[in-house]
C-alpha cells in the first residue's frame, strides 16, 4: 500500500494498493492454500468477514495510519462480523493471519 499525505482536503492521504511480482522459490512447500477473504457490509451497521482457508491465529483491523482498531484474536469459525456504527468514515485494513501466512484488505468505511 502506497500513502500519499497532502492538503487535498477530499482525498488526504490518498492511498494506493500495489502489487508485484517475486522470484521463483526454490524448494516446494505443501500446504492448504489460503482460499479467500471475503469483506461486506451488512444493513444494520455491521461489516461481515468471510474466510475460507487454514485456521486463523490472528485477526485484526487497523486504520490508516497503522493503529489496532479492533482484535478479533483467535477466528473459531469461517464467519465473524464487525460493529462499525461508532467507527468513523476512513480507510481501514483486515489482517489475517495463519500459522505462516498473513492476508491484509484493505476496506473503506463511509458513513
Amino acid at each position: 500500500m502506497l500513502i500519499i499525505e497532502s492538503n487535498d482536503p477530499r482525498n488526504n492521504p490518498y492511498s494506493i494498493v500495489l502489487s508485484g511480482r517475486g522470484a521463483g522459490a526454490t524448494g516446494v512447500a505443501i500446504e492448504q492454500e489460503l482460499k479467500a477473504l471475503q469483506v461486506r457490509v451488512i444493513p444494520d451497521d455491521r461489516v461481515e468477514f468471510r474466510w475460507e482457508g487454514v485456521p486463523i491465529v490472528n485477526a485484526e483491523i487497523r486504520d490508516i495510519r497503522g493503529r489496532l482498531v479492533h482484535r478479533f484474536g483467535a477466528v473459531p469459525s469461517a464467519i465473524w462480523q464487525w460493529d462499525i456504527r461508532d467507527v468513523p468514515s476512513g480507510t481501514y485494513f483486515v489482517r489475517v493471519e495463519t500459522a505462516t501466512k498473513s492476508v491484509v484488505i484493505p476496506f473503506q468505511i463511509v458513513h
